[in-house]
């Protein structure tokens, strides 16, 4: 793995944080969401279209490397 390379260890997308409320991985965006305490969901966005929520940052992460490499949002 090369520094820098935009890919973490687990070969996930690296997420690079603006803020403590969004976050920018390959070109999508991935919002935090309000809940209680303890209890984050993501929102992964990209050009206004939303790509749906995911209840764990790695999951999200993962969302986004499908819909890269398979071009598509739903793993058949």
């Amino acid at each position: 793995m090369q520094k820098g390379s935009g890919i973490t260890r687990d070969n996930l997308p690296k997420v690079i944080w603006i803020n403590k409320h969004a976050g920018i991985c390959c070109g999508f965006t991935i919002r935090v969401l309000p809940r209680r305490v303890g209890k984050k969901r993501y929102q992964i966005m990209k050009d206004g279209d939303s790509f749906g929520i995911d209840f764990a940052l790695s999951e999200a992460r993962k969302t986004i490397d499908r819909i890269i490499n398979n071009n598509r949002f739903i793993i058949h």
